[in-house]
């Protein structure tokens, strides 16, 4: 398929652009705080999930400082980095 890469850029600018429009629509409905609980309550069971499909456990094989600071990134970014 020779327009495969262009293709996925294309289909993953709508999902972006997409999305953008549906959450700033929620968020003028429910307001900031709700979207992003309600993100938060969709993204960890799907990306566990996705964890499970592709590695075929839910908690990744670390070393405990390495898994400490894998958490804290997480945290970080899927709290903290919306609700600011």
């Amino acid at each position: 398929m020779p327009w495969a890469g262009e293709l996925a850029a294309l289909c993953t600018a709508l999902c972006w652009s997409g999305s953008s429009l549906l959450f700033a629509l929620a968020t003028r409905r429910v307001g900031g705080l709700a979207v992003n609980q309600f993100r938060l309550l969709l993204a960890v069971p799907f990306l566990l999930g996705l964890h499970v499909l592709l590695l075929g456990r839910v908690w990744p094989e670390l070393p405990g400082d390495r898994l400490w600071l894998l958490s804290a990134s997480g945290l970080a970014g899927l709290v903290v980095g919306d609700i600011g």
